[in-house]
């Protein structure tokens, strides 16, 4: 019956006056090995085919989380061309259910009322029956419609609407949070930002100022300074220009030939940067009221103007690096330089190519940081640091507060250490260093035959040994945990300790009362580092 359905679909799209765009499936189910091949082989050419016909297809993730079952996510959901999406509750957290993935997206899946049919209650021959449910389902249908909505926004701003745009939109506008009970990350999506962002307002009062809805530089290098404090300004050397917004079209400011340099400063207001090398690349600065379309520009800097502002910067095809801190990053390689300074939400895809590299470095409150194979994470309570796709990482917490890291294997063979001065995880093409944090919590999930080595810096330790973690505990009530590892080696002053006989003399040394506060306290140092 789906395969049927999805078939329909694909022959029916234009059929309409408005085309067939979004499918949403609250289904899923346990499957075996075998049936899953088989429902795989039935549905994965239509699901395909779909997304190929620019239809996105929602799926939920399911509702067996903390089962046996409860792994990953259900099929369809698990189809590379399904967007999986889970629940959470009012709190923003996911529900205790909800089924997860790293990345997944999230809404609210919880006391959802809506329409159900007619026998639910009886027979009455009205059809106005509701019902309040939690689960995946109620909250997959909400994401499909998010996306529809995202696609006119988007045809709105002269955007082509494609199945890749509308879904860059939901993650970029969603809020990131860590998932506290797998470590995981999940984008909760935020519509009123997906939809509002970037958006021309047509409805902008007629201005004495001249519209001017382009300008094209010179084939010399040029210093161009584009200034939103005061309506927009853009100065190149001794000339100014006010530039007007036409609600009609995006203004389009284009560097020219030469090496061109754009410096930016931000209003008071939100403002977004989408920045992109190559020399064809096409980068983009909106608000609310205006987009502007920049073009050839190797160098460009932006300074926030204290607004809730975000920057989202692309590497080049080549070897690239980025240097970040709160609220500032630059990113840099052959023939270009993207900096940004005062931005509170900084977002780097290393996605075009090359060997890159991420340094990435701490606020003076309590940050938490998370890593996995192409993905990092650093934030604290100000500030929010993203880098995709870097081949190598580099953490560092040395500028104060309580600092807590995460650290994913793989899906190769990985070797972890975690000691005082620095924590590394490496694999093939995988290779992350954290220096400074106080508690670190190394997981090995993804696969491979994985090693962890734990290394105690006091004589007076602590350590805990269960069937798949071990755990040291400083005096301060640092953590260092490997979990799922398939196998642990801990040091003391650097000499190996046999793990076994050590559990059990620090049981017997330890009461009960004692070792469910030393785990109470060194499980709160996370939870406080993740915040609320």
């Amino acid at each position: 019956w789906i395969e049927s359905a999805l078939q329909w679909v694909h022959d029916n799209q234009d059929s309409f006056a408005s085309p067939i765009t979004t499918v949403n499936l609250s289904v899923g189910t346990v499957l075996t090995a075998e049936n899953h091949l088989e429902a795989e082989s039935m549905l994965a050419d239509e699901l395909q085919q779909l997304r190929e016909d620019q239809i996105l297809v929602f799926a939920a993730s399911g509702n067996l989380f903390g089962t046996a079952d409860g792994s990953g996510v259900l099929f369809p959901a698990s189809d590379p061309a399904v967007v999986a999406i889970s629940s959470v509750e009012d709190g923003g957290q996911l529900s205790d259910f909800a089924q997860r993935t790293a990345g997944i997206l999230a809404t609210r899946g919880e006391s959802i009322s809506s329409a159900v049919p007619e026998h639910v209650f009886g027979w009455d021959g009205d059809y106005d029956d509701l019902a309040s449910l939690d689960g995946t389902s109620m909250a997959a249908p909400q994401a499909a419609g998010a996306s529809m909505l995202i696609r006119q926004s988007l045809i709105d701003q002269g955007i082509e609407p494609t199945a890749e745009a509308i879904l860059e939109r939901l993650h970029e506008s969603a809020h990131r949070n860590i998932d506290p009970v797998s470590g995981e990350s999940f984008d909760t999506i935020d519509l009123v930002q997906a939809v509002t962002i970037d958006r021309i307002d047509a409805s902008l009062p007629a201005s004495p100022l001249q519209t001017l809805t382009s300008f094209t530089g010179t084939d010399d290098g040029d210093l161009l300074q584009l200034d939103l404090r005061e309506g927009i300004t853009l100065r190149v050397g001794e000339l100014s220009y006010q530039l007007q917004p036409d609600p009609a079209s995006p203004l389009v400011i284009d560097a020219g030939g030469g090496a061109d340099q754009l410096q930016i400063t931000g209003s008071e207001h939100a403002e977004r940067l989408i920045v992109r090398s190559g020399e064809d690349a096409e980068s983009q600065l909106a608000t609310n009221d205006f987009t502007i379309q920049l073009r050839g520009f190797e160098n460009v800097g932006f300074t926030g103007g204290g607004g809730p502002d975000r920057a989202t910067l692309y590497d080049s095809p080549g070897d690239d690096t980025l240097k970040s801190n709160p609220n500032q990053a630059t990113l840099s390689g052959v023939g270009f330089e993207f900096s940004v300074d005062g931005i509170p939400r900084i977002y780097v895809h290393a996605s075009g190519g090359g060997s890159d590299t991420a340094f990435l470095h701490d606020s003076a409150g309590d940050d938490q940081l998370a890593v996995r194979p192409d993905f990092t994470s650093l934030r604290s309570e100000q500030a929010f640091q993203l880098a995709y796709g870097f081949e190598r990482v580099y953490a560092y917490a040395g500028s104060g507060g309580n600092d807590s890291a995460a650290i994913y294997d793989s899906a190769g063979d990985d070797t972890m250490s975690v000691s005082a001065s620095r924590s590394m995880i490496s694999g093939d093409g995988y290779q992350v260093s954290a220096r400074g944090f106080a508690s670190v919590v190394g997981h090995s999930t993804a696969g491979g035959d994985d090693i962890a080595r734990l290394y105690a810096d006091e004589l007076s330790t602590q350590w805990h040994v269960t069937a798949d973690k071990v755990q040291w505990t400083g005096q301060d009530n640092a953590t260092r945990v490997a979990r799922g590892f398939d196998r642990i080696e801990a040091f003391e002053q650097y000499q190996p300790i046999d793990l076994t006989h050590h559990a059990i003399k620090q049981s017997a040394i330890w009461t009960d009362d004692e070792l469910a506060q030393s785990e109470a306290d060194a499980t709160r140092a996370v939870f406080d580092a993740l915040g609320q």
